[in-house]
């Protein structure tokens, strides 16, 4: 498997933009497409520590690319769920869970960071939706040649 991190749209921390971050996934997945190898999908993450509600704007951006169908090769991971800072915005949970259902994305998970903390079975619950997902759409894939 090959896991390829880099920042996210919105992001203020570094200094790349939005556009230069939809030129280089293109041009990540076409080199994986060059090479013969598999592309399974996307791995959004969101942290509930930083506040954030804004995690459509990345899956928006992914389908801006993709068009509809990549919902389907989606992954939507919510973590620092167990962040004793902001407990409050846990209840933010459910309410990102049915957008994500009402656009598409079926996939959603929340992530607890401290091990102590973790549900037995986290690590297995991801390795499932990751094995969950289809073949990458051939329409899909013809959005970035």
């Amino acid at each position: 498997m090959r896991v390829i991190d880099f920042p996210g749209f919105l992001d203020t921390r570094v200094v790349i933009t939005d556009e230069e971050i939809r030129m280089t996934l293109k041009s990540i997945i076409a080199d994986c497409l060059a090479r013969q190898q598999l592309f399974a999908g996307f791995l959004v993450t969101v942290s509930l520590k930083n506040g954030s509600m804004r995690h459509m704007t990345t899956v928006n951006q992914i389908i801006q690319i993709f068009g509809e169908q990549v919902l389907d090769n989606c992954i939507l991971l919510v973590t620092k769920y167990d962040n004793e800072v902001v407990p409050r915005k846990r209840e933010w949970y459910p309410t990102m869970e049915r957008e994500c259902h009402a656009r598409g994305l079926m996939r959603v998970m929340s992530w607890t960071n401290l091990p102590e903390q973790a549900p037995q079975n986290q690590n297995e619950s991801l390795i499932f939706l990751l094995d969950s997902l289809p073949t990458f759409s051939s329409n899909v894939l013809n959005a970035v040649e």
